[in-house]
């Protein structure tokens, strides 16, 4: 990804009237990775890591990102704040993102702030990538751009990690139930 080329290619393409335009409305924004880079004050790329120079974002979150050469790139058990659902999410990004008074987080990871939310509410931002797969985070999310939560005693959404877990363990099961472990044997995989 290439965020400044990407800020610069939404303008031309007049993504940014649609923006305003949706946000006039009423409407909601999340940002993830790049997205949540973008919706900042502005992207700094010092370093070259991309094309250098410095772009204005969209200016929808109080925030700055400069990208960085080392690329973060980790497994993250996360929260919502203030008392939200727990997930299991992944990150990996070349930027560091600072607000630019007190932060508004959206989530905790591991212990610290993490993302931000601006002052109305209405557009998220964080790094953390796998929102939609924990059930009980995409029903947050659900919940959020629908302005009510779920109602009481609904069931658990499905976990998608769970699910597609399960299914490769089915698979597993029948590849080994399928294979000649002789054959195997011989040819020297265990």
């Amino acid at each position: 990804m290439d965020t400044i080329a990407d800020l610069r290619a939404l303008r031309s393409l007049g993504f940014t009237r649609a923006l305003d335009e949706h946000r006039r409305r009423g409407g909601l924004v999340l940002g993830i990775c790049g997205g949540y880079q973008m919706l900042g004050r502005s992207v700094a790329d010092p370093h070259r890591v991309q094309r250098g120079g410095t772009e204005a974002g969209l200016g929808l979150l109080a925030v700055a990102t400069t990208l960085q050469p080392e690329k973060v790139t980790r497994r993250v058990r996360a929260r919502w704040r203030p008392a939200g659902p727990a997930f299991d999410g992944y990150e990996i990004h070349m930027g560091v993102t600072t607000a630019d008074g007190p932060p508004r987080p959206l989530l905790e990871v591991e212990g610290g702030a993490e993302g931000c939310v601006s002052p109305d509410g209405r557009v998220w931002g964080t790094y953390v990538h796998g929102l939609f797969e924990s059930g009980l985070a995409r029903r947050h999310v659900l919940d959020w751009a629908r302005g009510a939560p779920a109602a009481a005693g609904a069931p658990a959404p499905p976990d998608h990690r769970a699910l597609r877990e399960a299914a490769y363990d089915r698979l597993a099961d029948a590849l080994a139930a399928a294979l000649d472990e002789r054959l195997l044997s011989d040819l020297g995989v265990s």
